[in-house]
C-alpha cells in the first residue's frame, strides 16, 4: 500500500522523537564522578568517606614488582601472593616467604 505525505511525515517525527529519548537516556547513564572514585556494587561511585576509610586514597608502590602501584593497604597486602611479586622475588634469587611481606 502507498502512504500519503502526511503519514510519512508523521512517521519521521515519531522516529526523531525516539532518537532524542535514546540520547537523553545515554546522558542519564553517565555518572558525575569528578574525583574518579571506584564504582560500588550498584555501578555508582562509592561515597568519599568510605573511600578514605578503606585507605583507597593511599598509593603503595612495590619496587620488586617494577614500581607497580596498588591503591589501599588491602590491595597491597594481597599482591604478595600474585604472580608479579613472586616472579620479581624469583628474579632476585629470594624465596617468596611470609617473612618478606
Amino acid at each position: 500500500l502507498t502512504k500519503t505525505y502526511e503519514e510519512i511525515q508523521a512517521e519521521r517525527e515519531e522516529d526523531s522523537d525516539e532518537v532524542v529519548s535514546e540520547s537523553e537516556e545515554e546522558e542519564e547513564g553517565q555518572l558525575y564522578n569528578p574525583l574518579k572514585l571506584p564504582l560500588g556494587w550498584d555501578g555508582k561511585p562509592i561515597p568519599y568517606w568510605l573511600y578514605k576509610l578503606h585507605g583507597l586514597n593511599i598509593e603503595y608502590k612495590c619496587e620488586i614488582c617494577g614500581n607497580y602501584s596498588y591503591w589501599g593497604p588491602r590491595a597491597f597486602s594481597r599482591h604478595f601472593n600474585e604472580w608479579r611479586h613472586s616472579y620479581g622475588m624469583k628474579c632476585l634469587g629470594i624465596q617468596n616467604t611470609k617473612d618478606f611481606e
